[in-house]
This record gives structure tokens, C-alpha cells and sequence, in this order.
């Protein structure tokens, strides 16, 4: 895994325009435990294609999905998707966070990051 993190990070001095090592060194630092660095990463690749991640899968290193079972990490993935205006996916999202065990929905009401989503989902 050190390796890879130095491949991806030295990948951006080649080009920082290239979306998917944003995507994959934020997704291999989140199964690190590393958390915050992780979703700083992700928040850059998704402001620079949010949908990236699920069009180009075999050129992202993820996770499995089937293995993540820490609801935090489904619902900051729904505040990244959230903060990029894509309300589909934030309450796709939201609903993994839900189905994995996360109960702090007033977050979504509170969260500057979700403002959007709350008032497309008034209108929903």
C-alpha cells in the first residue's frame, strides 16, 4: 500500500488535471484509517467529475463495497456527492449509510454541505 500512496501522489506532479489518482489515493487513504486526508482527496476528485468513480471503476482503486461496514464513511461519501450538487447519488448514499447502521440524521439538516440536498428534496 506505501507504494502505491507514493505512485498516486507523485502522479499529480505529472499532471494534476488526471482525476483518477485523486480518486484512488483518497479511497486507499480511507482503508488506511486515514479518514480526513482520505475525503480531502475524494472532495477534489469529485469536484473535478463527480461521476467518475462509477464510470471508470477499473481505473480507481477502491474498497470493496460489500466490505465497508462503517456507515461515517457512506455518509461523508454522500456529503462529498452532496457538495458537488448531485443529489441522486447523495441520497444513494445516504441510503448505504442508513442500511449500514447510521442514525445521526440531524448532520443532514445541520451540515453546510447539505443545504442543496435539503431543499431538492422538499421539492422531491
Amino acid at each position: 500500500m506505501e507504494k502505491a500512496e507514493k505512485m498516486f501522489r507523485q502522479s499529480f506532479e505529472l499532471s494534476s488535471t488526471m482525476v483518477f489518482p485523486y480518486y484512488s489515493l483518497g479511497n486507499l487513504l480511507i482503508s488506511k484509517g486515514k479518514k480526513e486526508e482520505g475525503f480531502s482527496f475524494l472532495a477534489k476528485a469529485v469536484k473535478m467529475s463527480p461521476s467518475f468513480m462509477e464510470n471508470n471503476n477499473s481505473f480507481v482503486t477502491v474498497s470493496s463495497y460489500a466490505t465497508i461496514k462503517d456507515p461515517e464513511i457512506w455518509f461523508e461519501y454522500a456529503k462529498l456527492y452532496a457538495s458537488a450538487g448531485d443529489f441522486k447519488k447523495t441520497y444513494e448514499y445516504l441510503d448505504r449509510a442508513k442500511a449500514a447502521g447510521f442514525r445521526d440524521w440531524k448532520r443532514v439538516k445541520e451540515e453546510n454541505e447539505f443545504e442543496g440536498y435539503r431543499n431538492w428534496s422538499k421539492l422531491k
